[in-house]
């Protein structure tokens, strides 16, 4: 496993280019839960600004989106991105890019860091 950094820097709806063992990853959050795909499209262009929409990454570049557990591209699944195995412990990401990970439209398990508990007379959002 390699540590890529801290669950807390990459905001909900967002994603961030992490680079480790010669591969650039794009993790991304969707709500919660922590998502790692190569950070390139069909086409070879980088996935790091692209939108969450749903449990999908939009690409910046032509509008495809790749669901971020399979790395499938929705609009043309054959042309899919790889997806990395990551967890989170103890508010680090973790990746493992070894021996048969980093495949293409694979599942990856979802890595979803503990919401806190909401305070006893506290609102929601508050």
């Amino acid at each position: 496993m390699h540590r890529l950094g801290r669950a807390e820097d990459v905001p909900a709806g967002r994603g961030r280019v992490y680079r480790v063992g010669g591969e650039e990853i794009a993790v991304f959050n969707v709500d919660g839960e922590f998502h790692a795909v190569e950070n390139a499209c069909a086409r070879g262009l980088p996935l790091e600004r692209a939108t969450v929409v749903d449990d999908d990454v939009l690409c910046p570049w032509h509008g495809w989106r790749f669901d971020v557990q399979t790395g499938r591209c929705c609009m043309l699944p054959e042309r899919s991105t790889r997806v990395f195995p990551l967890r989170v412990e103890g508010g680090d990401l973790l990746v493992e890019l070894d021996g048969s990970l980093g495949r293409r439209a694979t599942r990856g398990p979802r890595a979803r860091v503990p919401r806190p508990e909401a305070r006893p007379g506290s609102a929601p959002g508050s």
